[in-house]
């Protein structure tokens, strides 16, 4: 298995089945990648996908959970359920956009030998901000190698509030050198604050599943310098730091 797409989704039948048909409308393996949904235990809303639709869609999986009050756990646990060799971390308001981006993107990942596997990638769409050269500043749907996960322990630091994980990650991986930039993994965000599609339910609560307070910009960026320290002590084979804990 290459690939394991995840995210959770609730009460958005029509963008997961918008998502879903692009994956199997641009990826070149459909064999070697899972999609892995997480959904509330009282939400009802994937009952709208016909069953012909779900055996369309023989690689997603919707993994049902207790519902909870943060985004980021949703995504840790599919973590731990994934069998790719690549965790990509997306929304259900995302379409995936560019052909064959699964092979594509093993190519370019082949001259990332240096890095022993264990990296960061840098995927791109379409509102994120970018740099003078027109890259990311940093991959709102980012990618995290096998290794990488493993070092880290998850794909997003609960430590950190889940609106801003993504920048916070992209700084961590870049600290220690091991971003790879992936424009051929290229995401359209239909994001409801560009006006891209319309504000629903899921949207106007989306601000309390993801954030908590935190002490101090300062302590956030201990935080990050921490984490940084931790990950290159694991990946240079000495006695790992503990995680940092939770301040919620």
């Amino acid at each position: 298995m290459n690939f394991s797409l995840i995210f959770p989704s609730r009460e958005r039948p029509e963008l997961l089945r918008n998502f879903l048909a692009s994956v199997k409308e641009t990826a070149a393996d459909l064999d070697n990648l899972e999609v892995l949904i997480g959904m509330d235990n009282d939400d009802v809303s994937f009952l709208r996908l016909d069953r012909l639709e779900v055996k369309e869609y023989s690689f997603a999986k919707i993994t049902v959970f207790q519902r909870r009050p943060d985004l980021t756990s949703y995504y840790n646990d599919l973590a731990i359920r994934s069998r790719g060799r690549f965790i990509w971390v997306l929304n259900d308001d995302c379409v995936l956009t560019t052909k064959g981006w699964d092979r594509l993107a093993l190519v370019h990942i082949l001259k990332t030998a240096s890095m022993g596997g264990t990296f960061y990638g840098r995927t791109h769409d379409t509102l994120g901000a970018k740099n003078p050269a027109g890259e990311p500043t940093f991959s709102m749907f980012p990618l995290l190698s096998r290794g990488a996960y493993n070092a880290q322990c998850w794909v997003l630091n609960p430590k950190f509030p889940a609106w801003g994980a993504d920048e916070n990650l992209h700084r961590i991986w870049d600290g220690l050198g091991r971003v790879v930039d992936l424009p051929m993994m290229t995401v359209e965000h239909r994001s409801f604050h560009h006006g891209l599609r319309e504000r629903d339910q899921l949207s106007e609560r989306v601000g309390t599943l993801s954030k908590h307070p935190y002490p101090s910009r300062e302590a956030m960026e201990e935080d990050i310098t921490k984490e940084i320290e931790r990950i290159r002590r694991v990946l240079d084979g000495l006695p790992s730091l503990p995680p940092a804990e939770s301040t919620r």
